[in-house]
């Protein structure tokens, strides 16, 4: 994370460094806020500017990297962009407000501005392309390799010894994901025709984020467990069987995650593939970790995946012996 800090803290800096440029030839109050039209419609004094501009953007930035901080360190590849988060915040806030105070630049009246709607696209773009380049600097630690056999007790599939296993299912279907779609798009092309396309882009950029995690297409074969989205297979999580040592069905609840999609537990090691309330798989990971998928056919699932271990412990070890009965 420390990587992650210094970035945070570049950030901030060039933030600064570019209000610093800016400040001076803003007119007195500036414009901070603006209609569907770009028209300026509020006005603050330019000396806030700190603050609004740098200083909250900062805090909410130095909070989120200590939360960030305290994420299992055997965070899945399918979801460490949530460590850039905090420089993503940076960008975009910073983004969106230099975008909004440059055309103001040498007015003596900020009511005189109009800002274009690409403004706030351009911030939210900056603060996407921000997160995903600031994840890419903490490093990925898997969990060690195991190859021992799953507990006893747990169900078992009948393999037989000389097949490829391939199971595939599904998650339930996302329905409050679906509607909720259906509901932005909607309110989208509505404010695009009413109000400003540029509004209207944005609601319908938003509402597709939900459809993404709507339905996922769960893949288990020998070497790993593939989650992968509908919407163009996105987004991907893939377990490693290595890094499992044991599997369960267990209930998801939706909401305990905060809505559909790929998600963290809040206080809990625990990765969420959630679609909606029902069946899920648990895949017990060799940190103590878990990754929980909303799975049709969950039980058969869990089934085929502690099969799947014990042959991994089994062709382990070239005189057949086991570690454990199961």
């Amino acid at each position: 994370m420390r990587r992650i800090m210094i970035a945070t803290v570049l950030s901030v800096a060039a933030l600064a460094l570019a209000l610093a440029v800016v400040v001076g030839d803003l007119p007195d109050p500036v414009a901070t806020h603006f209609g569907p039209d770009g028209s300026a419609d509020g006005f603050s004094d330019r000396s806030t500017l700190w603050v609004t501009t740098l200083g909250i953007p900062a805090v909410v930035a130095g909070l989120l990297t200590v939360l960030t901080s305290a994420l299992p360190a055997s965070l899945p590849r399918g979801v460490r962009w949530v460590r850039g988060i905090p420089v993503g915040i940076v960008w975009t806030v910073g983004g969106i407000m230099l975008a909004t105070l440059w055309p103001q630049r040498g007015l003596s009246d900020a009511s005189d501005v109009r800002v274009a709607g690409s403004a706030i696209v351009l911030g939210l773009s900056l603060g996407i392309a921000a997160t995903l380049a600031a994840s890419r600097l903490a490093p990925v630690v898997d969990p060690p390799e195991t190859t021992g056999r799953a507990p006893a007790g747990l169900p078992r599939a009948d393999l037989a010894d000389d097949a490829t296993a391939l199971w595939q299912g599904t998650t339930p279907p996302g329905r409050f994901a679906t509607w909720l779609t259906v509901g932005l798009v909607g309110a989208g092309l509505v404010a695009g025709i009413l109000t400003a396309w540029w509004l209207g882009l944005v609601l319908v950029a938003v509402g597709l984020l939900p459809l993404a995690g709507a339905r996922f297409r769960v893949t288990i074969g020998p070497a790993s467990v593939q989650v992968s989205g509908w919407l163009g297979g996105w987004p991907r999580l893939a377990v490693p069987l290595a890094t499992v040592t044991a599997a369960r069905a267990s209930t998801m609840r939706a909401f305990e995650y905060g809505g559909p999609g790929l998600r963290l537990a809040v206080g809990q090691p625990i990765t969420a593939v959630v679609t909606g309330t029902g069946p899920a798989l648990d895949l017990v990971r060799t940190d103590d970790s878990m990754v929980r998928i909303s799975l049709v056919e969950a039980d058969r699932a869990a089934a085929v995946v502690n099969s799947l271990l014990d042959r991994r412990g089994h062709s382990a070890r070239p005189d057949g012996a086991t570690d454990g009965p199961g």
